[in-house]
């Protein structure tokens, strides 16, 4: 994979939702993320998961739906 002179980059992962198993959160999901891959520029890779994560929230006001973010920076 790669050869001399190959960079990787780094692939942030963005937390999207985080559940618990605590009374006030009743979900079945633990943690949902995402890895955005493909892009040569890690600024790039980073504003496409910010753009994910902002459209998720924009989706989840339209259905009326929590957008309050927990501990880990997801929706629950």
């Amino acid at each position: 994979m790669g050869g001399a002179g190959t960079h990787i980059l780094t692939a942030p992962m963005i937390n999207l939702v985080s559940g618990d198993k605590s009374p006030n959160n009743s979900g079945d999901v633990q943690e949902f993320m995402v890895m955005p891959f493909g892009f040569s520029r890690f600024c790039d890779t980073l504003r496409a998961g910010t753009e994910i994560f902002h459209n998720l929230k924009k989706v989840l006001k339209e259905k009326k739906l929590n957008t309050a973010v927990g501990g880990e920076g997801g929706f629950f």
